[in-house]
């Protein structure tokens, strides 16, 4: 690995509460880990796993009829991942990132005040040009954004 690799490997394993680091190709194979004790290797096979079946999700989401992308923030509005890389969908992706997470909230609540032992798995909201899918789950909100049939 390149001198900026390692060196970036190691402010993050200095980091405060950072216990350790795994480097996986695409397909969940792990290139390199700091978890090398017997307890730690099934821990990090299962991450693994789950990592390549988050990728698979996440590229069968993207290929779907429609789909424009899709962005993934934490509750505080802070994008975790994005589809949208171009330069005119940055404020797009930055007001979506922003006011979604607090949408995702309300609607939660409405449905909790609503009958205490349910949950909100999944909001959908439809304009004239856009189609916005929202799921929110702990730590996250994934936001999935396809153009409507009169936009197509």
């Amino acid at each position: 690995m390149s001198l900026q690799i390692e060196e970036t490997l190691k402010r993050i394993s200095q980091q405060k509460g950072v216990e350790g680091y795994i480097i996986a190709d695409e397909a969940g194979n792990v290139l390199r880990t700091t978890f090398n004790d017997e307890p730690d290797r099934d821990m990090v096979a299962k991450l693994s796993q789950d990592v390549l079946q988050i990728e698979e999700t996440l590229k069968r989401i993207s290929q779907q009829k429609g789909v424009e992308g899709y962005i993934i923030a934490d509750e505080a509005g802070n994008v975790l991942r994005t589809t949208f890389n171009d330069e005119p969908d940055r404020d797009m992706v930055a007001k979506l990132s922003q006011d979604l997470p607090a949408l995702a909230s309300r609607a939660s609540s409405a449905v909790r005040d609503l009958d205490p032992t349910n949950v909100m798995r999944f909001v959908r909201v439809q304009t004239k040009k856009k189609e916005l899918m929202i799921s929110k789950d702990t730590g996250f909100v994934m936001m999935v954004v396809q153009g409507t049939v009169q936009s197509e």
